[in-house]
């Protein structure tokens, strides 16, 4: 279900994009994938496409600037390792995907910096 639901918000959070950037010179499909644009033609996302899904790796940026989060895709499912962050630009959480699932050591931030939690997954 989790995946299901990122799937969604990422489908949603890629298609409310506006349109490039004034002199852009790089565009967005589901083939190829590319940079994607807030309505004000600030970066909002640089993600990777292959056959309609994401794949490799992608960048999400905050509209006021600053990262969201990072990371990469293979074939529609997250893999590899992952980072997002909290609005003050401190890191929120990190760790690996497998295929889609959570591995190994996951560590989770407060906003100030501080280690609040650390989890492993199989």
């Amino acid at each position: 279900m989790r995946k299901c639901i990122l799937a969604l918000w990422l489908k949603n959070y890629l298609r409310t994009a506006g349109s490039p950037a004034p002199g852009s010179t790089s565009t967005a499909n589901a083939t190829a994938g590319g940079s994607f644009y807030f309505r004000s033609g600030q970066v909002k996302a640089e993600a990777g496409y292959r056959g309609g899904q994401l794949d490799g790796d992608c960048v999400w940026y905050r509209e006021g600037g600053g990262l969201l989060q990072k990371g990469a895709f293979r074939d529609g499912q997250q893999d590899g390792f992952w980072q997002r962050w909290h609005r003050s630009g401190e890191l929120l959480d990190e760790g690996s995907f497998d295929v889609g699932r959570k591995t190994g050591e996951w560590i989770t931030y407060s906003p100030d910096g501080t280690e609040t939690k650390r989890k492993t997954f199989k």
